[in-house]
């Protein structure tokens, strides 16, 4: 605006999934998928009969769609990953204060960050480190700070707390491990998007902090080198114990029980990791396939007040005064 005259406008629309597109938005023309899929089991026959990693059937499509290098490519993917511990470590440097909103709720990331620095039991300190790397990302979305879908902003914390985790511990997890735990977290949230739904709205929480886990979990296996099964067995593990979850944000914010439940999707997703490469792959009962099936079903099934509408739930028992 220049005083009370326009000087430019344009109209924008939320898709889902953190995209944005614009009143006569043209989609750019793209390739076909080297390696085209629309299932798991499809994804994982790719991988298994070319003899590659998840991550390398789903950067071999990405160069194929969209005609990008892979050092284009590679770029965007650090990009992504250092956006990722850069909201994990602002968060972390937050000591206390209240969170925007009418909840006033306090922060507490850095405060669950130093306690456990200071646990004695090794477990213990990885699994509360993990959770408040989690708490640090969510709350930064609260803030209104710089936040990374993935696949949404209510389970914003749950990947970035696995990434951070992973490069500044001890295991110093190289860049071209992140980069590929990155393509092989995309290719979850790509086929439970595609499948089922990524929105809160649609599909409830399970969509939302269910797919984030999932992806975690499949990004964790494969920065570890773990076989196409195993990436399958992990990200499944991980969605199928989401299945359900409804979403009931209190007074409309993403705050409560949001922050939270992204630090048990992340605690989740290394859970899942942990028992997928500790049983025999083979043995592992249930195929991704069927579990995000199952996932659209109990969306479609689910009460329209536990969808996104802080009509039930907590949203309508917990009192604010």
């Amino acid at each position: 605006m220049a005083g009370d005259k326009s000087i430019y406008e344009q109209e924008y629309y939320s898709v889902g999934g953190g995209f944005i597109e614009w009143k006569g938005y043209q989609p750019p023309k793209k390739g076909q998928p080297k390696y085209p899929y629309s299932t798991m089991k499809e994804l994982r026959q790719h991988a298994e009969k070319n003899d590659l990693s998840i991550a390398q059937v789903v950067m071999a499509n990405e160069l194929a769609v969209s005609g990008k290098s892979e050092e284009e490519i590679n770029a965007f993917l650090d990009k992504i990953g250092n956006a990722m511990l850069a909201t994990v470590k602002s968060g972390l440097s937050v000591k206390e204060g209240v969170l925007p909103g009418p909840i006033k709720l306090q922060s507490k990331a850095a405060t669950v960050w130093e306690r456990a620095m200071d646990d004695k039991y090794e477990s213990d300190r990885a699994i509360a480190l993990v959770s408040a790397c989690a708490l640090a990302a969510s709350e930064e979305n609260a803030r209104g700070h710089l936040v990374i879908t993935a696949p949404t902003g209510g389970s914003a914390g749950v990947m970035p707390a696995i990434v951070y985790a992973l490069v500044e511990s001890k295991r110093k997890l190289p860049t071209e491990k992140v980069r590929q735990g990155l393509l092989a977290g995309a290719a979850i949230g790509y086929l439970c998007k595609h499948t089922a739904t990524l929105s809160g709205a649609e599909g409830g929480c399970q969509s939302e902090i269910g797919v984030a886990s999932a992806m975690s979990a499949a990004f964790i296996a494969q920065a570890m080198d773990s076989s196409p099964l195993i990436v399958e067995n992990a990200a499944e593990s991980a969605l199928e114990h989401h299945l359900g979850m409804t979403c009931d944000p209190v007074a409309g914010y993403v705050q409560v029980p949001c922050i939270e439940r992204c630090a048990f999707g992340a605690v989740k997703a290394w859970t899942a990791f942990m028992i997928a490469t500790n049983e025999i792959a083979s043995r592992h009962r249930v195929d991704l396939d069927t579990t995000i099936k199952t996932l659209a079903e109990t969306g479609r099934d689910m009460s329209a007040k536990y969808k996104e509408t802080s009509e039930g739930g907590l949203a309508a028992n917990l009192v604010l005064c």
